[in-house]
């Protein structure tokens, strides 16, 4: 077990033997695991991890990459994580509702998100909330919709 957590503590940290501070330490910790080897899958999963925080507008991290420098694994893959963190149960915050996730992702196309990205992830919505359900902890679910109750009895 201690040679595991020397293994993580080694990647996590920079030339300088001080750990990489904030959460933007994942992007490049994240490539730097996957992209050891010589597998496409693990390129592709390196790009992923490397670009799923860098935003349309070029004020994401770590690079602080725009528009269609950002390679399209990471576009895709920005969508489905925000997706999946807004609907999922964290131990700072509740699921939001599921509506609400859809009209955040809405809010931030164009700056956060490619506007193409966005378009694509709404036309197969259908399919997106068939897998959000299959997978999805049926608590967490149960939790998110209960959630958006008093929003809609409050406009109704």
């Amino acid at each position: 077990m201690q040679r595991h957590c020397g293994y993580g503590k080694n990647v996590c940290v920079t030339g300088t033997e001080e750990p990489k501070a904030g959460p933007e330490a994942h992007t490049t910790a994240g490539a730097t695991i996957t992209g050891t080897g010589h597998s496409p899958i693990l390129a592709m999963a390196a790009t992923i991890a490397h670009t799923h925080h860098e935003r349309w507008d070029g004020k994401g991290y770590p690079r602080g990459l725009a528009g269609e420098d950002i390679p399209i694994e990471g576009r895709i893959t920005a969508v489905a994580d925000v997706f999946d963190a807004l609907t999922s149960k964290r131990p700072y915050k509740p699921p939001f509702p599921v509506e609400k996730a859809l009209a955040i992702i809405r809010e931030g196309k164009g700056t956060q998100f490619d506007p193409a990205v966005v378009d694509a992830f709404f036309a197969a919505l259908e399919e997106a909330l068939q897998v959000y359900r299959e997978y999805a902890d049926a608590s967490v679910i149960a939790e998110a919709a209960a959630s958006a109750e008093p929003a809609a009895s409050a406009t109704g």
